[in-house]
Formats: C-alpha cells, sequence, structure tokens
C-alpha cells in the first residue's frame, strides 16, 4: 500500500534543504530514497504475517501512523524560514488571495 507516500515525500525534502548544508544534502536525500527498500522488505514480511487475517486487516494497519502523524504535528516546531516569510507578510500586508477571475483576466 503506498497510501501514505505522497504525504510525506514533499515534507521530507523540505525538512532535508532547511536543516542540512548544501554539502551534505544529497546524502540525507539519498538516505531517504534508501527507505524505500526498507518499505519494500517491511512489506512483504507484514504481508506473510497478516495474510491469514485477511485483506481487510490491510486498511486496518493504515490507521497505525495517525498517532505518529499528530504528535509530529504538535511536535515539531515550525521552520525557521516559514516563520521569516509569514512574518514578513504579515507586516507587509501582502495579499495573499488570488481570485479565478484575476488568473483568467490575461494579466498574467
Amino acid at each position: 500500500m503506498v497510501s501514505g507516500l505522497g504525504v510525506s515525500w514533499g515534507i521530507s525534502f523540505s525538512l532535508i534543504s532547511e536543516h542540512f548544508s548544501p554539502k551534505k544534502r544529497g546524502a540525507a536525500g539519498g538516505l531517504v530514497h534508501s527507505t524505500f527498500v526498507v518499505g519494500y522488505i517491511a512489506a512483504i514480511i507484514v504481508t506473510l504475517l497478516i495474510a491469514p487475517f485477511g485483506w481487510q486487516f490491510c486498511f486496518i494497519t493504515a490507521l497505525f501512523p495517525i498517532p505518529f502523524l499528530i504528535l509530529f504535528w504538535f511536535a515539531l516546531p515550525e521552520s525557521e524560514i516559514w516563520s521569516e516569510y509569514d512574518k514578513i507578510t504579515k507586516e507587509k500586508k501582502v495579499k495573499q488571495k488570488l481570485r479565478v477571475k484575476e488568473i483568467f483576466s490575461g494579466k498574467w
């Protein structure tokens, strides 16, 4: 099951780009990519273990990451780059809403 892959992919590389020096980003990105192999092996083992319980059990196991997501949501601080950007946009009262009508108005 690849249900959670999309959620973590962008976030992991955003965190890598913000917290690792340019010299170490390649290695950190490689580590993230290498975890796919660990995931494939874990999927094979888990499949063998849960096969006797039926296919419905796969959907139940998809619920296990939810406590971690909630923990990370509240425990991880916002990145410094985002905090600076948010502060600047609030100070300058930057227009953040772009209406669909404006997109198709021909200005762009």
